[in-house]
């Protein structure tokens, strides 16, 4: 088919996804083509930075201008907010995306040269992607319409986050449940979130939701691109085509969709033996009673111990809802990681060079180490574990490839050396703003005292690291097949060899499946010492280092898999691979499972809750007398004021007024502002002085307090009530009422202007 018949196939297609949109979402449509549209355009911003990267990539690495762009545009503006510069509004955010626009395409005009794809085929390329984009993402949300609430787990906190930034005019961000601070924590994901929502002029009720699903399907189509181009150069060219798009789609759901193999034991596999072999596992927790967190919190778990882990993954992470730092960096860190594979592949047919007069500005200044330190310098503010984990990956990297192009000498060391330095100082630039007004929350590396049950470790990362292990085992015998000289017991040299002859595409994998295989293991050896230390030692530092172990299996995996089925080398390769093959598509039964579960029946539209993100607030009972005093506040307080309200334990209802309003208050909840702070008697503190206001009758007591925190209105509900009115402790409703005017009241609540 010729492409501009493929052209006019794909704008008809994607005007019929726009259309099942509206008859799905009705009047939540406006948003979501609001939010589509402001994707594609930062996406065409920054496509000249992303076709010279990606100029090897099939697609000229496309899907990935949308993160370049987005982490170029965000990162600038927040440098200028910071310095106080411009104000956080929609107006300003749209003048610094055209400012960067301008100085892409401006410079790309200076220079003359043209990296972009221009024509018909350049046209359908970008179309085709934004119609895979947007076909998923009307899945993904139609899905999610059947639980849009960001309520319960961390969903709540994340949310605050997000109404906070809302009313944020400079930065750094207040600390909206610590008032009169800033925010120690890593927000700088939530803030792309929001920095996103004024762009496209939507409401955080709306753009949760869709910045969530909106990951997922970015996230899927990076893993596509990747593991696509890297089979291309490896298949046969007879198989390449289609060898590449099966593991490209592998791929995807491998990353977003699959779960682990604890899954296929609890779920299938133990009830078959109960019913056929007579053994007598807990029906509790298996078959029909399988609860999908269940394969996140197992180490630690069933039978309970006091080494309590996390092992989350993304299908998990999407279905949950959280909008939490590990999963906005999901699509961050897989650009990342495709920036590091284009660059080897550039380099692959580099000779050996000691040209001094460009020693600089070819091997150590260039575009991929300038953006590695943008993202990496990303990652300190959005999910710090990250920064390290892909700061070693990233030197490793580069080493590997400057020792393919020098073989060994001294170059291929001072020059990585060089590069890595470059690439921490980038990164310590890029997140000045965000640092210098931030304290670590934890850096004791510790020795691990406990230690995951062999069987246990097996069942979560067996599959991944069988996969993994046969694959490299083929990747040897192939290359000692290909090989074309060879030095005996002479290590270097036939390191060496091994080095220059291995397809730039095995080279990859082979060193991102190590790293994943030790990412798995680390944990196991040493952590990262918390305020969790009791029972949840390990937790923490399992969960970080595990979530991109899964991620970058979600990589090799699907790799060396499509390689054994579309192999020439015989049957038993083959056959192995659709093994795994099978094992793979059981374990994407997962997300079925885990929607079914936690959604309903998404085919029963009379269930179907829309994407407002605040639609529990209206359908809960919990939160039938805050509603309105939420929508007031909403719709009458414009600035930032002091609310003080009740504070909680995590995962509660409390601080329901500060998490929907974005109102500052002057305590949240109180586990994560222990962590937050480092400071356990500060926050008892203020824990203190709320219940003294709510409860003392010492009236100048009373207005020290609220005068020391400079508190604007106070709110009284349901759960202040709950809080304070008991047996140990009376709130003093009438006092309170005295205190100034009651500006928004039902029979149960109170909002009170002092």
């Amino acid at each position: 088919m010729k492409t501009s018949r493929k052209l006019t196939l794909t704008v008809f297609l994607y005007l019929i996804v726009l259309f099942i949109n509206i008859s799905i979402f009705r009047g939540e449509s406006a948003p979501i083509y609001s939010w589509i549209i402001t994707l594609f355009l930062l996406g065409l911003i920054t496509v000249p930075i992303s076709s010279n990267i990606f100029n090897g990539f099939f697609d000229h690495g496309y899907i990935f201008s949308k993160t370049i762009s987005i982490t170029i545009c965000s990162m600038l503006f927040f440098w200028l907010s910071s310095l106080k510069l411009i104000r956080f509004t929609s107006i300003n955010c749209i003048i610094t995306v055209i400012v960067v626009a301008l100085l892409v395409y401006g410079l790309l005009l200076i220079r003359g040269k043209h990296h972009i794809n221009i024509g018909i085929s350049g046209l359908y390329n970008v179309l085709k992607y934004e119609l895979a984009f947007a076909t998923i993402l009307t899945f993904l949300l139609w899905i999610k319409g059947y639980n849009p609430s960001a309520y319960g787990t961390e969903r709540f906190m994340d949310y605050g986050f997000m109404q906070s930034m809302m009313l944020t005019e400079y930065f750094p961000v207040e600390d909206f449940w610590f008032s009169g601070t800033s925010l120690n924590y890593y927000y700088l994901g939530q803030y792309i979130a929001v920095f996103l929502t004024k762009l496209s002029f939507t409401k955080v009720c709306y753009s949760y939701n869709l910045m969530l699903m909106s990951l997922c399907t970015i996230a899927m189509i990076q893993a596509y691109s990747i593991i696509r181009f890297l089979l291309l150069e490896r298949l046969d060219s007879k198989r390449a085509k289609l060898g590449s798009i099966f593991g490209g789609i592998l791929g995807s759901l491998s990353l977003c969709v699959m779960g682990n193999m604890h899954y296929v034991i609890y779920r299938f596999i133990m009830p078959l033996s109960n019913r056929y072999l007579n053994t007598d596992f807990d029906e509790e927790l298996i078959g029909e009673n399988f609860w999908f967190p269940r394969s996140t919190r197992y180490i630690g778990y069933y039978p309970e111990t006091n080494d309590k882990t996390i092992h989350e993954f993304p299908s998990y992470s999407f279905v949950l809802g959280d909008l939490h730092a590990h999963v906005i960096n999901i699509v961050f860190v897989l650009t990342l990681i495709a920036i590091l594979i284009a660059y080897a592949h550039k380099m692959k047919d580099k000779k050996q060079r000691l040209d001094y007069d460009n020693f600089l500005l070819l091997r150590i200044i260039n575009p991929t180490v300038l953006l590695i330190g943008l993202f990496l310098g990303l990652f300190q503010g959005s999910n710090y574990w990250d920064y390290p984990i892909y700061l070693l990956i990233s030197i490793t990297v580069l080493f590997f490839v400057n020792l393919r192009v020098y073989y060994f000498c001294k170059i291929p060391l001072v020059i990585t050396l060089l590069q890595g330095v470059i690439i921490a100082g980038i990164s310590k630039i890029v997140i000045l703003p965000f640092s210098m007004n931030f304290e670590k929350m934890a850096s004791i590396l510790r020795l691990a005292d406990n230690h995951s049950p062999v069987y246990k470790l097996i069942i979560l990362w067996g599959f991944h690291f069988t996969a993994c292990i046969i694959g490299l085992v083929l990747i040897v015998i192939d290359y000692r097949k290909e090989k074309k000289e060879y030095y005996g017991r002479h290590v270097i040299r036939a390191f060496d060899a091994f080095m220059h002859q291995i397809s730039i595409s095995d080279f990859i994998i082979f060193i991102l499946s190590l790293c994943a295989m030790g990412l798995i293991l680390t944990p196991e050896f040493v952590y990262i010492k918390d305020i969790y230390e009791a029972g949840y030692a390990r937790s923490n530092t399992m969960f970080k280092l595990t979530y991109q172990g899964y991620i970058i299996f979600s990589l090799c995996v699907p790799y060396f898999i499509t390689k054994m089925i579309f192999s020439t080398e015989g049957r038993i390769r083959k056959i192995i691979g659709i093994i795994f093959l099978i094992l793979t598509l059981l374990q994407c039964g997962y997300f079925a499972t885990s929607v079914k579960l936690y959604m309903g029946n998404v085919f029963d539209f009379d269930n179907f809750k829309g994407i407002n993100a605040q639609y529990y607030l209206y359908h809960d009972d919990a939160f039938m007398d805050d509603v309105g005093a939420i929508e007031y506040i909403n719709d009458n307080i414009k600035e930032k004021s002091t609310i003080l309200e009740a504070n909680g334990l995590s995962y509660t209802n409390y601080n329901r007024i500060s998490v929907n309003t974005g109102m500052p208050t002057l305590l949240g909840w109180h586990t994560h502002e222990w962590l937050w702070k480092d400071n356990l008697d500060l926050v008892d503190t203020r824990s203190e002085d709320i219940k003294t206001i709510y409860t003392t009758q010492d009236d100048s007591l009373r207005q020290l307090l609220i005068d020391t925190y400079d508190i604007e209105y106070i709110y009284i509900g349901s759960c202040e009530f709950e809080m304070y009115n008991t047996e140990y402790s009376t709130l003093m409703l009438d006092k309170l009422l005295e205190l100034g005017d009651i500006v928004y009241s039902n029979q149960n609540s109170y909002l009170i202007k002092l």
